[in-house]
């Protein structure tokens, strides 16, 4: 193989990988540490991004959204979603890839989702919300009730109709979303749904949380927390206590 294709292949390899957001516990386990040296791992919780998959054409339909905001996050802040969207079909247009084969057939399915969202508001709308798993006509009301009553983290003005889509698989576009009140902080929001939903929606919780939450950006929440000395975002004991009543009620 000439070094021309084999840069090539490097490059749509990096282009088209995508992360799973793991704590370090999780991460060194996959990785096949024994028992011994797991536990004698500092910082278990510690929340990490590991590139461990990739895009393709067999898994196009379940993981395009989840590509394309993490494509989206290595722009900064201060470009609309527009500008990242032009940006960032250059960048597909002018990427260097090997003719007749998948990352061929890949980037013209991209730049036409890119092409399409250019013109359509970003809402994964093929997804669903999430499933509350243990017993929800007896958590989700106790949920609602510590989330907008004791704790004050969602609009008094939300329903509990409202509440109860998001948590019962429901089509996001069909979904009103919730509006947060400013204690309840794009920080607060990644640690509750990480805590909940990140074993049974590894690659897709925090997209729902930002279509359901109107919240962007929540992947970047988490890295910032994982910096602080806890791991933890500032408030972090109202959202383990609210589990913690949940569990135990």
């Amino acid at each position: 193989m000439s070094i021309k294709k084999v840069n090539k292949n490097l490059e749509s390899w990096f282009f088209f990988r995508m992360y799973s957001i793991k704590n370090t516990f999780e991460y060194y386990k996959e990785l096949g540490y024994s028992d011994e040296q797991l536990e004698n791992i500092k910082n278990p919780n510690e929340l990490i991004k590991t590139y461990d998959h990739h895009i393709n054409l067999d898994n196009w339909d379940s993981v395009k959204d989840d590509f394309y905001s993490q494509r989206l996050e290595e722009y900064p802040e201060k470009y609309t979603e527009q500008e990242k969207i032009k940006d960032e079909i250059k960048k597909a247009t002018n990427l260097q890839i090997n003719t007749n084969d998948e990352s061929e057939k890949l980037i013209v399915r991209y730049i036409d989702f890119l092409n399409q969202k250019a013109t359509k508001k970003n809402t994964p709308k093929d997804k669903a919300s999430y499933i509350w798993q243990n017993n929800p006509d007896k958590e989700l009301p106790e949920l609602y009730n510590l989330m907008i009553g004791n704790y004050k983290l969602i609009s008094s003005e939300t329903s509990l109709e409202q509440f109860t889509e998001v948590f019962t698989g429901k089509s996001i576009k069909n979904i009103k979303p919730i509006k947060r009140t400013a204690k309840f902080t794009n920080s607060l929001l990644a640690y509750f749904v990480n805590e909940l939903f990140y074993k049974s929606y590894p690659n897709s919780y925090l997209s729902i949380a930002e279509a359901c939450f109107e919240a962007k950006n929540l992947s970047k929440a988490i890295t910032n927390y994982s910096n602080n000395k806890s791991r933890k975002p500032k408030n972090f004991e109202i959202i383990d206590d609210i589990i913690s009543q949940i569990k135990t009620s």
